[in-house]
């Protein structure tokens, strides 16, 4: 896909979906997607930087920082969402392993004024002690609400379970009250490293030409530079050994069993990496099958679909959870899942490998139906990947991807030392 680099003005605009890829004087890297069918703007604000970039003894300040960053008024914890809404817009924002993103969709004649009021809360961020209070029992309540029931499990303890470094075996998402003993002067400085230019990538899907939407954008270049988070390198020496990992917690309402897998991420080899992602696939439908486990699809999850796929840097995680009705049936998942990566690996059915480059695609094409969610995926392939390109080619890598491929990932796989997590209702251990 043609793209732009540098200081200088955006050129032609070209077809519809053109990405122009520039560098604002501050280090600002913003990513224009010019959609004619599009009927409004679609906004991301993406920060390097989530829970991996977090100081070991300081487990959730990257999520903290994300709600403080909409909240630096001090007038309200909504200050931020109540100005994008008033102008007809929504907004929200979310933390990831590698990344903060603050992402809103709105009327493309409000455009300049949310570029405004986005460029305001970036350029001097400052906390207090109120604000901090406030948002840590915002997010008491999100945690809550997420840890009960099922969903949210694997991609919390997983990486513990899974990687040896601490940077990729720490979760931020949990252990987070205790940041109310933080300096105030040591969050807002983490703030302001977090939303500093050269850590900011800004993009935009807007039906307007991209020379009008750049206009706009030349708000973010009056941010004065300031040095910016701290990114960890994230290698790992050597697979972990085999291993089960028992969590039990109260308000957990079914059994759980999740199998993780460590990936390179997409950077070097992105049709590789691609071929992981049709194999999930795979792997559900297979399993699905399988009458001895007695599983429907719904109760099959994988951290690698959609949009989640480019969501960190490498190394990535990769995980597939299944709700299980009693403790030995994870024991039965565990042997059908290693028989069927073997298989797959000997002889890819050619049938459930074609449905599932299709269901890939069809995810893919729903990312891409979304304004909204193609803002999103294009900040974190500029941002953690560097691959602009990505945008246009998606489709086409996933459509290459042969038998062989899968082959080649299911061996790989296959040779894994199995990292089990087994997530448990308190009272079935009381």
């Amino acid at each position: 896909m043609p793209h732009v680099t540098g200081d200088g003005n955006v050129r032609s605009p070209g077809a519809a979906g053109t990405v122009a890829d520039i560098r604002l004087s501050n280090g600002i890297r913003v990513g224009i997607v010019h959609d004619p069918l599009r009927s409004c703007v679609s906004l991301c604000i993406t920060h390097g930087g989530g829970h991996r970039a977090e100081p070991r003894d300081k487990p959730g300040i990257a999520h903290l920082v994300e709600h403080l960053a909409l909240d630096v008024s001090g007038t309200s914890p909504t200050g931020h969402l109540h100005r994008v809404q008033a102008l007809g817009g929504v907004v929200n924002a979310y933390t990831g392993r590698d990344y903060t993103q603050f992402f809103s969709s709105f009327p493309i004649h409000a455009l300049p004024e949310i570029c405004e009021a986005e460029a305001e809360r970036l350029a001097e961020p400052v906390t207090t002690p109120a604000n901090t209070e406030r948002q840590l029992r915002i997010i008491r309540q999100e945690v809550l609400s997420r840890l009960r029931g099922n969903g949210g499990f694997p991609d919390i303890y997983m990486p513990a379970a899974l990687y040896a470094e601490p940077a990729n075996a720490h979760s931020g998402f949990v252990d987070n009250q205790d940041l109310h003993m933080v300096p105030n002067e040591e969050l807002t400085s983490y703030l302001k490293a977090t939303t500093a230019p050269s850590n900011t990538t800004i993009t935009l899907v807007t039906p307007q030409r991209l020379e009008q939407a750049r206009v706009c954008l030349e708000a973010f270049a009056g941010i004065v530079a300031r040095p910016p988070l701290s990114l960890p390198s994230l290698p790992e020496p050597r697979h972990r050994i085999s291993r089960t990992t028992a969590v039990t917690r109260q308000g957990v309402l079914a059994e759980e069993v999740a199998f993780g897998f460590r990936l390179p991420g997409p950077d070097q080899a992105p049709a590789r990496f691609l071929a992981n992602v049709v194999l999930a696939e795979m792997l559900i439908s297979l399993l699905a099958q399988d009458a001895s486990l007695g599983l429907r699809r719904n109760d099959i999850r994988t951290s690698l679909t959609g949009l989640n796929a480019f969501s960190e840097r490498s190394p990535a995680m990769f995980w597939l959870s299944m709700r299980v009705q009693h403790p030995e049936q994870g024991q039965r998942c565990a042997a059908v899942l290693e028989r069927t990566l073997s298989e797959v690996a000997g002889d890819p059915d050619q049938s459930v490998w074609s449905q599932a480059k299709q269901d890939t695609t069809s995810l893919h094409h729903r990312v891409m139906d979304s304004g909204l969610r193609q803002t999103r995926l294009l900040g974190w392939l500029l941002a953690l990947h560097d691959w602009p390109d990505g945008f246009a080619t998606l489709s086409q890598l996933i459509n290459e991807v042969s038998r062989e491929d899968i082959a080649v990932a299911a061996e790989e796989l296959s040779k894994q030392p199995t990292t089990q997590l087994v997530l448990t209702p308190q009272e079935a251990h009381a």
